[in-house]
């Protein structure tokens, strides 16, 4: 997943990668191991991969898009 996510940004092509997080389904013992992992997959890669909440993230699209006209 994270692998992918980097070859498309390599080659010019930036994506987004969305992780839900819902206590029902992670937040069972035997299930939040692997969500730790999950996120220390693309964590490891800082360097390569930004790693935003989603108001950053419609902070810097605000910011790179420019309003449609009225």
């Amino acid at each position: 997943m994270v692998d992918y996510v980097e070859d498309e940004a390599v080659r010019g092509l930036p994506r987004l990668l969305n992780i839900g997080f819902h206590l029902r389904i992670v937040g069972r013992p035997a299930r939040f191991a692997a969500f730790r992992d999950i996120l220390r997959l693309p964590a490891g890669r800082c360097e390569i991969i930004w790693i935003a909440t989603r108001a950053e993230i419609a902070r810097a699209f605000s910011a790179a898009v420019p309003p449609l006209p009225r």
